[in-house]
């Protein structure tokens, strides 16, 4: 279908007339086979999906947030690498219950360096109150929200940037 450029080629028919003259054209039809409706349907579906996960990857639903506990333990090792830093504790053995290894899951490496931490913040051998959300299942461990050093110093983090930045 051209546009037409000159009074002579503009149908002098009805409105009825005209409109019925005219083709009509599916929407999203980008040529004669349909392959462009299609392959943008296709990746309207694949960005839903993708964003789905993305959301699904960075859901605390696993912690029980509403009820968060304090433990004290020594860091046995440090995983500090994306997309999430892990760290696993040795709980201390309290009331008769044996030591056992805790894993801690704490934000990415550039949120906890944006807070002042350091690779070497918490090392294999440093012993700590950790603050954090369990896991709802009832395995050790969950996310990991502060940590309190012997000499006081709190370890925490904010997803949020510093408002002077």
């Amino acid at each position: 279908m051209s546009a037409k450029a000159f009074s002579s080629e503009v149908d002098t028919g009805s409105r009825e007339e005209n409109a019925s003259n005219k083709e009509v054209e599916p929407p999203f039809r980008s040529n004669r086979n349909g392959k462009g409706s299609r392959i943008a349907f296709l990746a309207a579906t694949l960005m839903l999906g993708f964003a789905g996960m993305a959301a699904a990857h960075h859901s605390n639903a696993a912690y029980d947030t509403d009820h968060p506990q304090t433990m004290q333990g020594t860091v046995k090792t440090v995983n500090w690498t994306n997309p999430h830093i892990t760290f696993v504790i040795e709980a201390d053995a309290r009331n008769g219950a044996a030591a056992a290894s805790w894993v801690f899951e704490v934000s990415s490496p550039g949120v906890l360096t944006r807070s002042g931490w350091t690779k070497r913040s918490l090392q294999p051998g440093d012993h700590a109150v950790f603050y954090y959300a369990p896991l709802r299942d009832g395995t050790p461990g969950g996310f990991l929200m502060k940590v309190t050093l012997p000499s006081g110093q709190e370890l925490s983090y904010s997803l949020t940037p510093p408002a002077n930045q």
